[in-house]
């Protein structure tokens, strides 16, 4: 997967997605959106995607009883994070701006990632 060019179609979904991470083969990279502030250092960010990485396997552990999980959500003051499955065992993380239509952007997300794997 070229990771930069997939970052790069994330980002154009919607003006107000601001930020692209993944975590896939054990390697993380990442991409803000041209004239967006990080509001987390580069540290910060890979361990807030180590974390997140953390959770979606303990969310897989239910898959059994509520069926596998498609998207985890966190809504904070300043962004909504999405987090998303990528193959076997990778992990998009998405910052956006809060107001966004939920729906929709996880469907164009994941309309994108589908080509991508």
């Amino acid at each position: 997967m070229n990771h930069k060019e997939f970052a790069q179609k994330v980002l154009e979904v919607d003006e107000r997605v601001r930020f692209v991470s993944i975590y896939d083969e054990g390697e993380f990279f990442h991409e803000i959106k041209k004239g967006k502030n990080s509001y987390l250092t580069e540290t910060e960010t890979e361990i807030s995607l180590s974390q997140a990485q953390y959770r979606w396997s303990s969310r897989k552990k239910m898959a059994p009883q509520l069926g596998e999980p498609i998207f985890a959500m966190a809504k904070y003051g300043k962004v909504f994070r999405f987090t998303l499955p990528l193959g076997v065992a990778g992990l998009i993380l998405v910052s956006t701006e809060p107001g966004i239509d939920i729906e929709n952007i996880i469907e164009k997300i994941c309309k994108i990632r589908d080509k991508y794997e």
